[in-house]
């Protein structure tokens, strides 16, 4: 029978690993190039690689399911959001409406921590439990659609050039995305996290 605790462990400690190399030879890549500067998205996806090594940190720690991985994960799709914003915004191709979806978006995520939290100080009530725990995979639900169709307008508004260099970013964050959708859909209709997709989501 797999441990996944072990397994988990690993998953999330590779990831944690992993996304801090890429940020490190980012900032080795910046140093090199001294008559360039770093442009706003540059630091944007610093900063989002950064809080994806930490959300995995936390989790490697505490575990998956715990409330700081959970706090770490809304900071980490938060920067993820920014740097799609950044991007967006580049493009030059910006209308109202994506905006307000990005709105909408920074509002699901921080109702997040205080659902979580709601849901935490009513564990000992059966109906609020339940109530708690449905609105809060709902929640992680909406961000994760809204966020694949934001990474999705991103690719169709850009030109040829940046499209060539968001294509690898963009489909990490699809695939990240798409795992979570697929973990949280499952949580949903089956009332609670299953263990071996939370030890895999760092991989």
């Amino acid at each position: 029978m797999a441990n996944w605790h072990d397994i988990g462990l690993w998953s999330y400690s590779g990831a944690a690993a992993l996304t801090m190399l890429v940020a490190a030879w980012l900032v080795r890549r910046w140093a090199r190039l001294r008559d360039t500067r770093p442009s706003l998205g540059d630091a944007a996806l610093l900063l989002a690689l950064l809080a994806t090594s930490l959300w995995a940190f936390a989790a490697a720690s505490m575990g998956g399911t715990h409330a700081i991985a959970g706090l770490a994960e809304s900071l980490r799709n938060l920067s993820w959001l920014a740097f799609l914003f950044q991007m967006v915004r580049s493009a030059r191709a910006q209308p109202r409406t994506v905006t307000a979806v990005y709105l909408v978006l920074v509002v699901v995520l921080a109702g997040q921590p205080l659902v979580a939290i709601w849901h935490a100080a009513n564990q000992g009530v059966p109906r609020l439990d339940e109530l708690g725990y449905s609105a809060a995979m709902l929640l992680r639900m909406i961000f994760v659609v809204g966020a694949l169709v934001l990474a999705n307008n991103l690719y169709s508004v850009a030109d040829a050039e940046t499209r060539a260099s968001l294509r690898l970013p963009l489909t990490a964050l699809a695939a990240m995305w798409l795992y979570d959708l697929n973990l949280y859909t499952v949580g949903y209709l089956g009332r609670a996290l299953p263990g071996d997709l939370v030890a895999l989501r760092g991989c």
